[in-house]
């Protein structure tokens, strides 16, 4: 389950409340509250069919923090310290960096937090290539984000060639629909190799994983 209230806080613990679950309300606003000002929590997803599974709380980097993260790894561990993540060493912090480097768009970063409050082991950017049209795609994996970023994964262990093959899932297609004001007008349904996430637990590169995002909709021009 995965709810995204970004800066509305006050939708969490209704929101938990509703699911019988109130007491995940309070480890994500007090994890929330101990972050620092740019890495404010956004959202948070719980693993219900998973006993004793811990909150896994996310939020966004903006450019600022990214660039920060690129320049000095001992700055993303000021912030692990600050807020009690623990499980990290100077090679986690150089890849970490390195990957900050070469992310082409948006980074979300995620933690786990179990019922007592503590934080989890595991770390983890999810870093998004922000593919606009499945027409550009085989050109990100030939030689642009996709291939930078994950070429990278690979050379650490944490990836190997399969990542090539999601190019080929990439597609777009379109049917005409009649709107309900009699219009006509295309019903596209897209889907394209959108972000990697490169996680760490205990410090140690876990292998990566890879995503796709299916779009549909009406298109507002035929």
């Amino acid at each position: 389950m995965h709810f995204q209230p970004r800066r509305h806080t006050e939708l969490v613990e209704p929101f938990c409340e509703v699911i019988g679950e109130p007491e995940r309300a309070r480890l994500y606003l007090d994890l929330d509250a101990r972050m620092p000002d740019d890495w404010r929590l956004s959202f948070f997803g719980m693993f219900r069919g998973r006993p004793r599974s811990p909150l896994r709380v996310c939020g966004y980097l903006d450019d600022n923090v990214k660039a920060k993260c690129a320049g000095d790894s001992r700055y993303l561990a000021s912030v692990f310290d600050d807020v009690g993540f623990r499980a990290y060493d100077d090679a986690m912090l150089d890849q970490a960096s390195a990957l900050m480097r070469i992310a082409p768009g948006t980074i979300d970063f995620q933690l786990d937090v179990f019922p007592d409050g503590s934080i989890g082991p595991t770390f983890a950017f999810d870093l998004q290539f922000e593919i606009q049209r499945p027409e550009l795609v085989r050109a990100s994996f030939a030689d642009g984000p996709v291939a930078r970023t994950m070429r990278q994964l690979e050379t650490w262990g944490a990836a190997d060639g399969r990542w090539k093959l999601a190019a080929e899932g990439a597609f777009a297609r379109a049917i005409p629909v009649e709107l309900d004001d009699g219009e006509t007008r295309p019903f596209a349904f897209t889907l394209i190799p959108q972000w990697a996430k490169a996680r760490w637990t205990d410090g140690a590169l876990q292998p990566a994983k890879f995503y796709l995002l299916g779009h549909a909709g009406v298109l507002e021009q035929a």
